[in-house]
């Protein structure tokens, strides 16, 4: 199952931007919507809470390897999507390249996600102020501990080369602009795009 995890995406845009800065009451912090996130995830891909937890956590940090990655392979750089199958959880990158090392990029968690995320007293607060929203969230303190865990560790980022893609991403959206170019005179076009798992 190689598709594209919008939610994870969109959750990681938001997370990527959350200030460090303390919530304002009943508003959900980071780790809550971790927790969330993974719930969902967990049984939209048959994996342990856990896992889901893992893995989100690392989508959130890996926006700079596929920029690295991108970087690195230039004009046969065919585009990025995670493999979210329940087997193998990686960042695969497209290219034209014949052949392609797979790596694992290390990633140190910041000082302020170790200092924010694993403080003991500071979870504690942080699980005493939000019982009368748990309730709604429907989420347990352990499922917020486990993300709290995720987002205070360091993060191993798989990444997995899968070579010999017919067309660069600049292909790919060259032929998109073609398209988009000639929208208005196709009957009932609604929209297009450029799928990165495929490279179409």
């Amino acid at each position: 199952m190689k598709t594209k995890f919008l939610l994870a995406a969109s959750a990681a845009a938001i997370l990527a931007t959350v200030s460090y800065a303390q919530e304002p009451a009943g508003v959900i912090d980071q780790a809550e919507a971790l927790a969330l996130d993974a719930k969902i995830y967990a049984e939209t891909y048959g994996v342990p809470f856990n896992e889901a937890v893992t893995r989100l956590a690392i989508m959130t940090e890996a926006s700079s390897v596929a920029a690295d990655a991108e970087t690195e392979e230039g004009a046969d750089f065919g585009g990025t999507y995670f493999d979210n199958s329940a087997a193998s959880f990686e960042l695969v990158v497209r290219t034209k390249k014949q052949i392609k090392v797979d790596k694992t990029v290390k990633k140190t968690a910041k000082a302020e996600q170790r200092a924010k995320w694993g403080d003991k007293a500071a979870r504690k607060a942080r699980k005493d102020a939000r019982q009368a929203a748990k309730k709604a969230l429907k989420v347990s303190d352990l499922e917020i501990e486990a993300a709290e865990d995720a987002l205070a560790a360091d993060k191993a980022i798989k990444v997995r080369y899968k070579v010999r893609a017919p067309h660069s991403k600049k292909d790919a959206l060259e032929a998109f602009a073609a398209i988009e170019a000639k929208a208005h005179t196709i009957p009932g076009f609604v929209s297009a795009w450029v799928d990165e798992v495929q490279g179409t």
